[in-house]
């Protein structure tokens, strides 16, 4: 097949699950945005145009076919006389990869795609992952991984050194990541564990220098031992590893995955979807474990390319008041801190409220509306002890003995 850009995606599946591929596509753009794939569905047809080619066109020129599955999908006669006779033949002359994604539980087993590799991970249906988004993460992943792995058969094999008949074998772990990633913003992280003297992730990612990943960006730790257990037969078999990314500078939400390593080959590529959570240089640790021990660590760094992140303000509590009741006294209140929260000389005293004046003798008095107020409240008492001196007046007069 011939390089490329950008992957083109072919989408079919049954309009009853026009929900489910909505939301797929949201993932899917986190891939576009990336300039990595450019995905396409019948629902971006225009009025006016002849529906029926421009599916057939799309279908044909596809790098990548996904199958939404359901079992309303495959009772689609449109689906099962047209478009899944014409991915499977694209896919069996290898000038397509068609992956299905099981949205909803189907009898798997006794349809006619069983042979093909799926997603979500262990055939799990996306409607069954909690939360679903997991699950949607878990595809977009999954297509990466296997657009690179395809895309890497092309690669001519390198002559392999004779090597001894033993059950140790030396490995190498190779890591990519781009120099430059997004600030808030999908990038990769990809993880090969190759043969001593093989090329390895490099050679992959040679033909495939658009997927924002180069490859003198691979990096390479030294050489260490992998002991691969025996069958009964006496044949080894493969290795599993667990691969772990640990950071306080990305976020992500799948950061473990296992990854098998045959005895006598590379590795698939295991990828992990990250968004770099601040500007600045940024670091990613990835361990390698085997039955719970880590056996090599390897430390990525990058730089965080301003853009996506969100504006999160300075926050101070603000306590309760001291006066008030119990019933109406307020917990606390979280308000922006204002940038003059602390004076530059600690020695300062406060500046005065503008409503308030400053005497003669340097001291500050209330303001003009506070004064003003006195004056009519000495008069309101006043009033009050003439109405109690003239009630008691006329209670003695009216008391007083007649002459």
């Amino acid at each position: 097949m011939t390089k490329v850009d950008q992957i083109q995606v072919f989408c079919s599946y049954s309009h009853r699950d026009r929900e489910l591929r909505n939301e797929l596509a949201k993932y899917l753009q986190l891939l576009q945005d990336s300039l990595l794939i450019q995905a396409w569905h019948d629902g971006e047809i225009s009025a006016g145009q002849d529906w029926r080619r421009e599916i057939d066109d799309h279908l044909a020129g596809a790098d990548v076919i996904l199958l939404l599955v359901s079992i309303d999908f495959l009772d689609s006669e449109f689906v099962r006389k047209y478009e899944l006779p014409a991915a499977l033949e694209r896919h069996r002359n290898g000038t397509a990869l068609v992956i299905p994604v099981l949205l909803r539980p189907v009898p798997w087993k006794l349809s006619r795609l069983s042979s093909l590799q799926a997603l979500p991970r262990d055939l799990r249906p996306v409607i069954e992952w909690i939360p679903p988004e997991l699950a949607y993460v878990n595809i977009c992943e999954g297509l990466f991984s296997a657009v690179l792995a395809w895309r890497a058969q092309t690669v001519p094999p390198q002559p392999a050194a004779p090597r001894r008949s033993t059950n140790v074998r030396r490995r190498v772990l190779d890591l990519a990541i781009s120099r430059r990633v997004p600030v808030g913003k999908a990038t990769f992280l990809a993880v090969m564990v190759r043969r001593v003297g093989e090329r390895g992730l490099r050679a992959v990612l040679e033909t495939n220098d658009r997927y924002g990943i180069r490859p003198e960006e691979v990096e390479s730790g030294d050489s260490f031992p992998l002991e691969f257990p025996r069958r009964a037969d006496g044949q080894l078999s493969s290795l599993d590893l667990t691969i772990e990314v640990v950071s306080g500078d990305f976020r992500c939400r799948d950061p473990r995955k296992n990854l098998s390593v045959p005895p006598r080959g590379d590795s698939p590529i295991c990828v992990f979807l990250l968004e770099a959570v601040r500007a600045g240089p940024v670091r990613v640790t990835v361990e390698v474990t085997y039955r719970g021990s880590i056996i090599r660590t390897h430390v990525l760094g990058s730089e965080g390319v301003p853009g996506a992140a969100p504006f999160e303000p300075t926050v101070e509590e603000i306590p309760g008041f001291e006066g008030a009741a119990d019933d109406d006294r307020p917990t606390q209140m979280l308000l922006p801190k204002p940038a003059s929260s602390f004076p530059a000389n600690p020695q300062a005293q406060p500046a005065p409220s503008p409503e308030w004046v400053e005497s003669t003798s340097g001291s500050y008095s209330a303001p003009a509306s506070v004064r003003a107020s006195r004056p009519r409240t000495f008069v309101l008492i006043l009033a009050g002890l003439l109405v109690v001196l003239a009630l008691g007046a006329l209670a003695w007069y009216l008391q007083r003995p007649s002459q």
